[in-house]
């Protein structure tokens, strides 16, 4: 049994995300309460996380290009560099009328945000052997989880009582240790040059890398049904999801009158949900059953239980009296939604090629904030004219039909013998 931790390379990815993760954190925090404060909109919120989305989708196939065919611990350093930099012009937001700064600013860090998550998602299955991918991305998810509890349950009392502008300097800081720590490892991408180089001396070119960025993923979208599964959770789950993270900013306000304590609870009770479910990964991968997360069907199952229970919990946060009660659904939502997310991530690293894993997470990532980024602009639109009660209801309605739809793909795919051959052993 290989630990993914007590591997050099993938531990300081691993530190670099936990300590970029909680800078982020805390920047969320103030970000959201920056934009509530100067603005009261719920609108202005989700116009900044829909500008968040929006620039991923569009570099997504220079992004991906760059991550098959160049180095992604330079991409991921050179991303850093550039966040470190950039959230330092947040202080400079001091009004509504300078609101607009913050805007461009958002835009410009989430353009590095679209070449360093891809480049870090297609690095994993290289730094960690097949088998331990479940382990490597709980711990994963788990770190990043725990330190959004620590970052939550800090930044909002921290925001409440020294002022918004120490969130982005905590960010900036962060992003220069991540790039410290991506500094100090060999280039992984080297030995992989490498062996192409030698393979292609041989061979010639390899298809993949001398095509372009849709040709070679439509194709293998053709040649595995599979992936049209993947996509309904890629389309279906953001459709909803947007709305529902505007909620998780108003609802301490506008339902509970909390404010930044509030948004702090939340995300803190999210964050703790997210890495019960990480925690529930590891020990279940180490088990006596660990048999439900040894095939790729199992680990369909599994995601697509998660989002369905995740739907469930978004209901019961919808129905919640009191803070009280809506930290405590928050909890389960993250917990079946961290499930989700690890076994549906983990399926993809199985089923998707080593020489197009970049452009596969970058389409993945790109596709989803699309339609992430105009679901959050509509779900700022209806909560002008509908309660924030109703859209949370609504979201989690939308959540159980994708999972059931997920379901209905895994039955299809492999129950039915559409696909047998697709399952890994």
């Amino acid at each position: 049994m290989e630990i993914p931790l007590l591997k050099t390379h993938f531990r300081n990815v691993w530190l670099a995300s936990l300590i970029s993760s909680l800078g982020d954190t805390f920047n969320n925090i103030g970000l959201l309460w920056l934009m509530l404060s100067l603005t009261g909109s719920g609108l202005a919120i989700g116009l900044t996380i829909a500008i968040r989305l929006l620039p991923p989708v569009l570099i997504s196939p220079l992004a991906g290009m760059a991550i098959d065919r160049t180095s992604q611990r330079s991409i991921m350093l050179i991303s850093d560099l550039l966040r470190a930099c950039l959230c330092l012009g947040f202080l400079f937001v001091t009004s509504q009328e300078r609101i607009w700064i913050a805007y461009i600013l958002v835009a410009f860090m989430a353009l590095a945000t679209g070449f360093f998550q891809p480049a870090r998602s297609a690095s994993i299955p290289v730094l960690a052997p097949e088998k331990e991918l479940v382990t490597a991305n709980s711990l994963l998810h788990m770190g990043t989880r725990t330190v959004m509890i620590i970052g939550a349950g800090l930044g909002g009392f921290w925001v409440a009582g020294w002022g918004v502008q120490t969130a982005f300097v905590t960010n900036s800081i962060s992003f220069l240790l991540s790039a410290l720590l991506l500094a100090m490892i060999p280039d992984w991408h080297e030995r992989k040059h490498a062996k192409n180089n030698s393979k292609e001396g041989r061979n010639g070119p390899t298809n993949e890398h001398s095509q372009g960025f849709l040709a070679p993923l439509w194709k293998i979208i053709k040649e595995k049904p599979i992936l049209w599964a993947f996509l309904v959770v890629m389309i279906g789950w953001p459709i909803a999801g947007g709305a529902f993270n505007i909620l998780l900013s108003l609802f301490p306000e506008k339902v509970f009158s909390a404010g930044a304590v509030g948004i702090g609870v939340l995300y803190a009770a999210y964050g703790a949900g997210t890495l019960f479910g990480s925690l529930f990964m590891l020990i279940l991968k180490r088990s006596r059953v660990n048999r439900l997360t040894s095939s790729l069907r199992n680990l369909m199952w599994l995601a697509a239980l998660g989002y369905i229970g995740n739907g469930i919990a978004e209901l019961g946060v919808s129905r919640s009296v009191h803070l009280i009660g809506a930290t405590g659904w928050m909890v389960i939502v993250g917990f079946c939604l961290s499930i989700s997310i690890i076994t549906f991530t983990s399926s993809q690293m199985i089923v998707i090629p080593k020489p197009l894993r970049g452009r596969y997470f970058a389409f993945s990532q790109g596709i989803g904030n699309a339609v992430l980024a105009l679901s959050l602009v509509i779900g700022g639109l209806l909560l002008t004219i509908i309660s924030a009660r109703t859209m949370a209801a609504a979201a989690g309605l939308v959540h159980i039909g994708v999972g059931l739809i997920f379901a209905l793909a895994i039955l299809w795919i492999f129950e039915l013998g559409a696909s047998n051959q697709e399952e890994e052993q």
